[in-house]
């Protein structure tokens, strides 16, 4: 059966929660459930909010992979630390559930695991991509877009890279463009430098046009989170 390790960060009550997390897989287990349903909703946040600090990327190594495979095939236990496997499991499905609710403290911790680009796709990319668009479909205040700016540089990074050579898919040019509506929102100057930067990019790839003229159309409207209309 596998255990947690102490972490002088997380309270005691949250550890059994944390190895639930841990060794859930798609659905929701019974126990995270009753948890979520007797638990005051302020609480569920903060105490989801305080394990998905676990959510990391995985290293990008070949060597790391083959490595985990084996420890995988070889071990009988997995311990729930912050910095392994199973922690990294726990706090991107603890952000997974803040983002079901609709929390945008949600979006930070899962740019962090957010990674389109190839080998390198986690099992949750999917439900990642998905949460974080609908999280970014919200209209949002300045002041809340100022605390997860950062995070959503990111997130634009980290797709726009993706494309590489050939074109964005169709869910993440909606997803790239919900980011820069959001961040256009802040009004910070590093911001309409992208958006200029954006909307200045030629490009024949039909997905990559649609994120071109949705940045034409954002650098001429006033900081808001409103529609760009492509």
């Amino acid at each position: 059966m596998r255990g947690t390790d102490s972490d002088p960060r997380l309270p005691k009550r949250l550890h059994k929660l944390l190895y639930w997390l841990a060794n859930e897989d798609v659905y929701t287990s019974d126990y995270v459930r009753g948890w979520l349903e007797r638990m005051p909703p302020r609480e569920v946040a903060d105490d989801l909010l305080l394990i998905a600090t676990y959510a990391q990327p995985e290293p990008h190594s070949l060597w790391h992979a083959i490595w985990r495979g084996v420890i995988m095939l070889l071990a009988t236990t997995d311990s729930v630390s912050e910095t392994g496997p199973a922690g990294r499991k726990a706090g991107t499905r603890a952000a997974l559930l803040l983002a079901n609710r609709n929390d945008p403290h949600a979006v930070a911790p899962l740019v962090r695991v957010f990674e389109p680009q190839g080998m390198w796709t986690g099992r949750y990319q999917n439900a990642i991509e998905a949460a974080l668009h609908r999280l970014l479909s919200n209209p949002v205040r300045q002041s809340e877009v100022l605390e997860y700016a950062d995070a959503l540089r990111t997130l634009i990074a980290k797709i726009r890279r993706s494309a590489g050579k050939t074109d964005l898919s169709s869910s993440l040019a909606d997803l790239l463009i919900a980011a820069l509506r959001h961040l256009r929102t802040a009004s910070a100057e590093q911001d309409a430098a992208l958006l200029n930067s954006i909307a200045a990019e030629q490009t024949t790839k039909p997905n990559l046009a649609r994120v071109q003229r949705a940045a034409i159309v954002l650098r001429r409207q006033p900081g808001d989170s409103r529609d760009p209309g492509v």
